[in-house]
């Protein structure tokens, strides 16, 4: 399913971009922490994979160790919603549905996480992981959001979605957007108002749509104002 040399190839050329570092590329480092992991799953770029083609892409989600997911970009979409979804391949995540699709904007830890780190070899290992620099605290990795490396298979990747969901990758965002725009903003005017804390994974949500100016599309001017405010106050709950 992966061509080794492709995907090395892409890791070296990197790596060399940013040589002052040395990216990880065993596994001992995600079993001593695996905070990274806890909060979502890493990306892959199309290097990764041979086959990118529908049926190819059906066969890598039918692994049970990736999936489809959306990152998402500023536009001003017909129906008013401020955001487009774009359809990438992650590794997979907990909660994600036998068919591979989760598109959310509330991600979770990753399912390849075991107590030994990572369960996906180097060759499978998404690239966004191999790229990753630990620093005691956490990481930092080389490979922030890789959107736009999938900009030539959006297409294949929104008709395999629309084949297991019966719709497209922005419509089943749009369907989730205000019900979990409403939950986190709930959430945080509580935790704001009643002295509590929200999890991480809604946190980093609500920074999400405060950058992408959800509260401000859906609620309107002086809701997203307060929202974005009380986004700066909030307390968070550690990652488990």
């Amino acid at each position: 399913m992966i061509t080794r040399a492709k995907k090395r190839e892409f890791i070296e050329d990197i790596k060399r971009a940013n040589w002052y570092e040395v990216p990880m590329t065993g596994f001992s480092e995600c079993a001593k922490c695996g905070q990274c992991c806890l909060k979502n799953a890493c990306a892959c770029v199309p290097e990764d994979f041979d086959d990118l083609s529908v049926k190819g892409i059906e066969k890598i989600l039918d692994s049970g160790k990736y999936m489809i997911c959306a990152f998402y970009g500023n536009a001003s979409m017909p129906n008013g919603i401020p955001i487009e979804a774009l359809p990438v391949i992650t590794a997979r995540e907990v909660g994600c549905p036998d068919n591979g699709i989760y598109i959310t904007m509330l991600h979770s830890k990753c399912a390849m996480l075991g107590p030994n780190g990572c369960k996906l070899s180097e060759d499978e290992r998404p690239s966004q992981g191999l790229l990753l620099i630990p620093d005691g605290k956490g990481c930092k990795c080389y490979l922030d959001a890789p959107t736009d490396f999938w900009r030539e298979h959006w297409n294949a990747l929104d008709e395999v979605i629309k084949k297991r969901t019966g719709k497209t990758c922005q419509e089943l965002f749009e369907e989730e957007l205000r019900p979990l725009a409403t939950r986190i903003k709930r959430a945080i005017q509580m935790a704001v108002l009643c002295g509590g804390s929200i999890s991480y994974q809604e946190f980093m949500t609500a920074e999400a749509m405060k950058g992408l100016g959800v509260f401000y599309g859906l609620f309107g001017e002086e809701i997203g104002k307060v929202m974005d405010d009380f986004i700066d106050w909030v307390n968070v709950r550690p990652v488990k």
